[in-house]
């Protein structure tokens, strides 16, 4: 019963450290409420009448309401107790790399849900009577998986940050270097379809890990404008000869998730152009199945790392 009740206590105390570090460090809070936020509001200005480029946004609202606080709050915490002598006090209880790690972890996945809950509420907020006509377009059992899988990767690429970087200005530059290349490299910060008509960064974002799982919830919110091509061609648009197969799903690994566009196309010899309807492959199926599969494999890499390096120093 003894040691029951001092596990008991070593662990809350490890928790009221963690969360007195968590508010104390205002970059992650305040960014993962404040940048989503401030994108709504953009969004919303720029959307007018019908509120579509607001709901488009919907997957950078999120990623940014995530990736702060995973990437930069996280380790930055983690760097600053390795270097005060608190860590090393730790080390001397029960409390175990592995267990310091699961309750770091779990700390900042209810934070982040949190911050999550907010962000939708402000969301529907702003979409105001319109938020029934797009909420009813979303998968929410695919968009709510999606979602796991980008605070598993995230939070075990941040706990692999704290563990291998010492000082806390280089923490905080490699996380918001890692921030910013997942959310460039996921079509965040530039229509989705302008980087698929790029097959270098097609093969270049392989690399960046956090950028699988953005995708992945790409494939549940982004609006494939399908239904668009009936008025379309109505307007003049010419029609597109061979539809593809329809993409069925985040589980369909057989079809391309593709997107529909209209363009001014240059008719060859007569300096006229022709108004076309055309598709472009976002996501082929071999990348379907790599944003399905590469996040539960990069954070068991990360949380293997993490527990094998652990150090209770910056030493």
């Amino acid at each position: 019963m003894n040691k029951y009740f001092s596990n008991y206590y070593q662990e809350k105390a490890v928790i009221k450290l963690i969360n007195k570090h968590f508010w104390k460090s205002k970059v992650g809070p305040i960014s993962s409420l404040v940048l989503p936020l401030f994108l709504m509001i953009v969004y919303a200005i720029i959307s007018t009448d019908n509120k579509s480029m607001l709901a488009s946004g919907l997957s950078s609202f999120f990623s940014f309401s995530i990736l702060p606080v995973a990437l930069i709050t996280l380790p930055q915490m983690m760097v600053e107790l390795k270097s005060s002598i608190i860590l090393r006090k730790i080390s001397v209880s029960k409390i175990t790399a592995s267990k310091f790690s699961t309750i770091l972890l779990i700390y900042y996945l209810i934070a982040i849900i949190i911050s999550n809950i907010i962000i939708l509420t402000l969301y529907a907020t702003f979409l105001n009577v319109d938020a029934p006509k797009y909420f009813s377009e979303i998968n929410w059992g695919e968009f709510f998986y999606t979602l796991i899988v980008i605070y598993i990767i995230s939070l075990s690429a941040g706990l692999l940050l704290g563990v291998l970087i010492k000082k806390i200005s280089l923490v905080l530059l490699i996380g918001f270097i890692v921030m910013m290349v997942s959310v460039i490299f996921s079509g965040q910060f530039m229509p989705l379809i302008v980087l698929a008509k790029s097959e270098p960064i097609r093969y270049i974002s392989l690399f960046s890990p956090i950028s699988y799982a953005l995708n992945f919830m790409n494939n549940v919110v982004v609006s494939t404008n399908s239904e668009y091509i009936k008025i379309w061609e109505l307007l003049g648009y010419v029609p597109i000869k061979e539809i593809p197969p329809a993409y069925e799903g985040i589980f369909d690994f057989k079809h391309s998730f593709n997107v529909y566009d209209i363009a001014d196309i240059p008719v060859v010899n007569t300096g006229n152009y022709e108004k076309k309807i055309y598709w472009i492959e976002v996501y082929r199926p071999w990348q379907n199945i790599l944003n399905f599969v590469m996040p539960y494999l990069f954070s068991m890499l990360f949380i293997f790392i993490s527990i094998k390096k652990f150090n209770w120093t910056s030493r």
